[in-house]
């Protein structure tokens, strides 16, 4: 298999799908490591483990470390709860979760892990569902990954021609979405089945030699980006297009449609700056000096030693203090019912990750000229 076809993802189709030069860049513009390290990612990485470890029966607490080294909040706890009632919500079915599916009807070596599906022959029923832990709004009607993952359980199970019906979720707890933290379509296999040839062709044009690139929303995904001439032109066509003279006396049409173009013209600033931003922080981390810029470590949650929980549960008496001890909510519920010192001396606050900030011209001069 090429490095190229490592990045032909399910979870990538909605930008391979529009952008053939996507699969490419990811490839030729690995994910760095400071951006791997984005900590709502990391959060979703731990959700997803932790989904995985309480459905298995394994328990866990608030403020442990995942293997991901992200403290467990009772954030992540309460998406698990909402994940896992809708698979209990499932008729008649086992879910499988996390089990990896062949996509070689796609692309020949195209491999992809759902994140839970069933299939209930009685009812000729597949579903599927997908945990979100971010924060931006992810639309099930359509959903390009779902779709696919749809149809590597259908053609695992050779069950096309019963024309299944499907069911697709998104969890997404932390969206505050006007449909509910829940949301599903349905659909069925002659339905997906034209949008499954579509993305077939559209996989195959990723993986031709020389494949073009086009801007979009895809941009902001893709770590790429900063190297990218069409995100690069579209960006500088969107500045100049903000920077432009409009008049105030709008039309409700001009003023739809101008706000429209704008949130587009945003979008391509986004992915732009982001793209420079990843290729910055990359700099910085190997010490090459970028104007502007610096290195800052991000602040993170401290935590209670598993030892250091025992001496507090032994030392509760002594404090005429009724707490509860065994899975304390965090810091601020041992704070209330012992003094801070004490608390201070079994907990432990894990290395923050580096990143890049801007640095304040103003606060710079005013440093340097302390210093005089």
């Amino acid at each position: 298999m090429t490095s190229r076809a490592l990045h032909l993802r399910p979870s990538g189709a909605a930008s391979w799908s529009v952008c053939e030069g996507y699969v490419a860049m990811c490839a030729a513009y690995p994910e760095l490591p400071e951006e791997g390290s984005h900590e709502v990612r990391e959060d979703g990485t731990a959700c997803h483990w932790l989904a995985k470890e309480l459905y298995d029966g394994i328990r866990h607490a608030i403020d442990e470390l995942s293997p991901n080294n992200r403290l467990l909040t009772d954030e992540m706890f309460d998406a698990c709860g909402v994940y896992h009632a809708v698979l209990a919500s499932w008729p008649n079915v086992v879910p499988v979760l996390e089990q990896s599916l062949s996509f070689a009807f796609i692309y020949q070596g195209m491999t992809g892990t759902p994140d839970a599906f069933a299939y209930d022959p009685i009812t000729n029923t597949l579903y599927i569902a997908d945990l979100k832990f971010g924060f931006v709004s992810v639309e099930v009607w359509k959903n390009l990954q779902l779709i696919l993952y749809a149809a590597a359980v259908i053609v695992m199970l050779g069950i096309a021609g019963r024309n299944p019906r499907i069911v697709l979720t998104i969890v997404q707890p932390r969206d505050y979405n006007r449909d509910g933290a829940v949301r599903t379509w349905e659909t069925n296999w002659e339905e997906i089945a034209p949008i499954v040839d579509w993305l077939r062709e559209c996989a195959h044009r990723a993986m031709a030699p020389n494949p073009s690139t086009r801007s979009g929303p895809q941009c902001t995904d893709c770590p790429g980006r900063h190297a990218c001439k069409s995100a690069q032109q579209s960006a500088m066509m969107a500045v100049e297009f903000v920077y432009g003279y409009a008049p105030h006396d709008l039309s409700v049409e001009a003023l739809g449609a101008e706000a429209a173009r704008l949130y587009d013209a945003q979008e391509r600033l986004d992915a732009r700056l982001t793209g420079l931003h990843m290729q910055i922080e990359n700099l910085l981390s190997r010490g090459v000096s970028v104007p502007f810029h610096e290195m800052r470590e991000s602040r993170t949650r401290r935590y209670i030693t598993p030892e250091g929980l025992e001496r507090l549960k032994a030392l509760a008496p002594y404090f005429n203090t009724t707490a509860t001890i065994e899975k304390p909510k965090g810091i601020r519920e041992l704070e209330a019912s012992f003094p801070k010192d004490l608390v201070a001396m079994y907990s432990r606050r894990p290395k923050g990750t580096l990143k890049v900030g801007r640095v304040n011209p103003k606060e710079a001069e005013r440093k340097f000229n302390k210093r005089k």
